[in-house]
């Protein structure tokens, strides 16, 4: 007894469909091997990512603001810094200092490095003083940000004071350098990824933030930072 002929498919039938079956096949395990490659980069990559040090990134406002206040041993800085934490982990920004040059004035004030550190976060615009408080720690949680308005404070020399009676700090006309560094967790790192930022102090602004006659209270004038066309291609890679 003959045995029955299958029914075969219409679909399968049609010479076209035929045609694209082998195609379809290659394209879909071609799909596969790509979603598994992806999912084998993806997987080493977060393993690469929760094995790395907490981190953050830092962009800067295009102000700073110097301060004048009636002071005979230490000086300020006001500043805007945006922190960004790219990473799975929590990171703990835990100090800010800063290194400022002065620059040379005349031969008995020549160029000089003072030294500062952070003392108190400003709430609302960096140019005042309304509300401060003194400084914490700064915990930045996974690919969350945070803006900080801080004051470095630093100290001088009356001998680094123009005026006779060190009353204050002299902001000398000039170019200034000023190139800050944290400690992030529990590793000391440089906080901006271009190179050291610089400021011009005009005549104007020098002699009001350095007045000759006394200063009753502390107040600031913005100065703008000078940009340098490597800073763009920096942030850029560094991102």
């Amino acid at each position: 007894m003959p045995s029955p002929t299958p029914t075969s498919s219409l679909l399968l039938d049609f010479p076209l469909t035929n045609t694209l079956g082998p195609l379809l096949a290659f394209v879909l395990q071609i799909v596969a091997l790509l979603g598994a490659m992806y999912g084998f980069i993806r997987g080493v990559l977060d393993v690469i990512e929760w094995l790395r040090r907490p981190r953050l990134k830092f962009y800067i406002s295009d102000d700073i603001w110097p301060v004048a206040e009636p002071n005979r041993c230490e000086f300020a800085v006001n500043l805007q810094l945006v922190a960004y934490n790219p990473g799975r982990k929590m990171a703990a920004l835990r100090r800010v200092e800063a290194s400022l040059t002065r620059p040379n004035f005349t031969a008995a004030y020549p160029q000089k490095t003072f030294e500062l550190v952070w003392r108190r976060f400003i709430k609302g615009s960096p140019a005042g003083f309304e509300q401060t408080e003194p400084v914490h720690v700064k915990a930045v949680k996974a690919k969350d940000t945070v803006v900080l308005a801080i004051q470095l404070r630093g100290n001088y020399a009356e001998a680094d004071s123009f005026h006779g009676d060190g009353s204050h700090f002299d902001w000398f006309p000039g170019r200034y350098t000023l190139c800050l560094h944290g400690l992030i967790n529990s590793r000391r790192v440089r906080l901006l990824a271009q190179s050291d930022l610089t400021f011009e102090v005009s005549n104007t602004v020098s002699g009001q933030l350095s007045p000759t006659t006394a200063i009753d209270a502390p107040f600031t004038r913005s100065v703008h930072l000078k940009q340098d066309p490597r800073r763009f291609w920096t942030r850029m890679f560094s991102q």
